[in-house]
Order: C-alpha cells, then sequence, then structure tokens
C-alpha cells in the first residue's frame, strides 16, 4: 500500500526503500527542474610556453649606448661567433635600442626556445 513519503509497504510488513528514494527523486526534480546536469571534465591548460635569451649581458654607457659585456657560453649569440664583448647593441629586429630602457631592450631579446632575433 503507497504511503505519503513515496515508500510502499511491503506484504510481509517490510518496507520498499527503492520506491521512498524514487519519491525523493521525484520531489527534487519538481523543485529544481530536474537533477543537476552531469560535471563536465576541466580542459587540459594550454602548455606553458618556455621563454629564453640569446645570451648576452650588456649595459649602458655614457651617452645611452649598449655596450655587451659579456656572451653566454652555449647561448645563441655565442654560438654565432657574430658578436663579441665590447660590440654596441644598435638595433634589435630592426628597432633602434639607443637609449631605450633596458627592461624594454632585454624583453626584445626573449623569445619562445627555437625562434630568431635580428641584431
Amino acid at each position: 500500500e503507497p504511503v505519503p513519503d513515496g515508500g510502499e509497504e511491503k506484504q510481509d510488513g517490510g518496507f520498499d526503500m527503492g520506491a521512498m528514494f524514487g519519491g525523493f527523486e521525484r520531489l527534487f526534480s519538481s523543485f529544481s527542474g530536474g537533477p543537476p546536469p552531469p560535471k563536465e571534465p576541466a580542459p587540459e591548460p594550454a602548455p606553458m610556453k618556455r621563454f629564453c635569451g640569446v645570451g648576452i649581458s650588456f649595459s649602458r654607457m655614457d651617452g645611452g649606448a649598449l655596450q655587451v659585456y659579456g656572451l653566454t657560453a652555449g647561448g645563441g649569440a655565442s654560438a654565432t661567433g657574430k658578436l663579441q664583448p665590447g660590440d654596441q647593441l644598435v638595433e634589435i629586429d630592426g628597432v633602434v635600442v639607443h637609449k631605450r630602457p633596458l627592461p624594454y631592450v632585454s624583453g626584445m631579446l626573449l623569445g619562445e626556445d627555437g625562434s630568431t632575433v635580428q641584431l
């Protein structure tokens, strides 16, 4: 025989719990518009880009010029053999760097691993 909470009493005097929980589900559905949708897995994060420099140490000279004072062994600049300590940085990728702020110039020398820069 049905009981008000949705459960049913069995012939042997026991109680049908499945029917009772079905009643709760119907009650929940009537208030919320249905059970919540299943959660989708979070998307994979994009791989981190790896930035690196070309292996040049430089400083500002009087007058605003930038002078190379060191090259990192195995760095891109050292590997070309075209740049030596004492050389001046004049342009990076066609942009004149004379009197530019050092953080700006340093940022111009950073790129993804394998990228190129014209000095």
